[in-house]
């Protein structure tokens, strides 16, 4: 139900008024050293989400209150009444960009917000092979060029971390991230935080399939231990390495998705709806063959081979899944072509955020053409959004 006017304060310059499913924000409370609000009165909240209405100020004889929203805009029509609040999204506690999937606005209408919250905000970076070892900020500084080291596990602030699926922020201040300094991929570079920035020098891709986190400079490079049996040797900084199949290289998040991969051939079923897998039209193997969304069969059609980060057609396996022309633009399609050994033919499942990045450009993914789910709905590429458009489910 969305929000509707805020109820009346019932005295003279009643208190501020929420929507009809909250009663405002509530004081501010304090995870992991980082400053968030809570939501106080949802009785219509459900398990994994907190709904936030918004809505316009209400009227009443003594003191009507303001809608829901944080702004206190929009206040009620009455003598002296309570503030209320607009319908959008206040951007100073949407720390998580990257899993917003909507835009703020300042549209006044009525509505709500779903916010979705896992178990843990923040999470550790640890080694795969080598569990009591894991990424750590060191002395939980947060100074700019502050090393990345690879230590004990000890649950402290510096080893919470905030994998949003493009940049991994520091969960002591989340305007830091993990950089790569000068933007150099040369091989040995020690990882640092930085200031957030939005370049590609900050962009970290989790492979979910073979537990690298990936530059996005270049996508052969990867996080590198020294030795990671031993997080307590002198040189234990974390650095940039040509990326290859070493305990090393390997490293767990809790939460991520890391599916394991057939030696034979797998499905492509969308999270929008599983019921639909990736397609090749007509089952059709020739170049510029389309990949469409199709209901998912036992046919070879929606059958595809791994192959590292090729994706081979299963039935035809000189063929490979293909972006089109090498090009990036927003909406340019994904086909089927000769296997070439290009980065248009090369694609990383990110862990975090169930989607497939592009090497060409790893801010770009492979995208459900307006979230459809209908048949023949078409696959394209498109600017990463981490929406249900862009997240799949690899499996027979």
């Amino acid at each position: 139900t969305n929000g509707g006017d805020g109820s009346a304060g019932f005295m003279s310059g009643g208190n501020a008024g929420g929507g009809i499913n909250n009663v405002g924000w509530a004081n501010k409370v304090t995870i992991y050293g980082s400053t968030d609000y809570a939501v106080a009165g949802l009785p219509g909240q459900e398990t994994g989400y907190e709904h936030i209405s918004m809505g316009p100020g209400g009227e009443s004889g003594l003191g009507g209150g303001g809608g829901g929203g944080f702004s206190g805009g929009g206040a009620g029509l009455d003598y002296n009444p309570g503030g209320g609040g607009g319908s959008f999204v206040n951007t100073n506690f949407a720390v998580a960009e990257f899993r917003r999937e909507n835009s703020p606005t300042t549209n006044t209408r009525d509505g709500f917000v779903d916010y979705q919250f896992g178990n843990h905000f923040f999470q550790p970076i640890r080694m795969e092979k080598y569990s009591g070892s894991c990424l750590t900020d060191e002395n939980a500084q947060t100074s700019n060029g502050t090393s990345i080291l690879l230590s004990a596990c000890n649950g402290s602030a510096s080893q919470n971390w905030f994998a949003q699926g493009l940049t991994i922020n520091f969960g002591g201040q989340l305007n830091k991230c993990l950089d790569l300094p000068l933007s150099d991929t040369y091989v040995g570079n020690g990882i640092q935080l930085y200031d957030c920035n939005d370049t590609k020098a900050q962009v970290w891709i989790y492979d979910g399939i073979s537990r690298y986190i990936r530059s996005g400079l270049d996508m052969n490079k990867c996080f590198h231990a020294a030795d990671g049996s031993n997080p307590n040797m002198g040189n234990n900084r974390i650095s940039l390495w040509d990326c290859k199949d070493v305990a090393n290289m390997r490293w767990a998040i809790d939460g991520a998705t890391n599916p394991t991969i057939s030696n034979n051939y797998d499905r492509i079923h969308l999270s929008l709806d599983t019921h639909k897998c990736l397609d090749l039209e007509k089952a059709n193997p020739v170049n510029g063959g389309n990949i469409q969304v199709y209901h998912c069969h036992y046919a070879a059609s929606q059958y595809w081979h791994f192959d590292g980060n090729t994706i081979r057609y299963n039935a035809d396996q000189t063929k490979c899944l293909d972006l089109s022309n090498s090009k990036t633009d927003n909406g340019t399609n994904i086909q089927l072509y000769d296997c070439n050994g290009t980065n248009a033919q090369k694609w990383t499942y990110n862990g975090i955020t169930k989607s497939f990045h592009s090497w060409v450009d790893p801010t770009k993914c492979i995208d459900v053409d307006n979230s459809g789910t209908a048949d023949n709905t078409n696959i394209q590429i498109w600017d990463c959004n981490g929406t249900g458009a862009q997240q799949f489910v690899i499996g027979n």
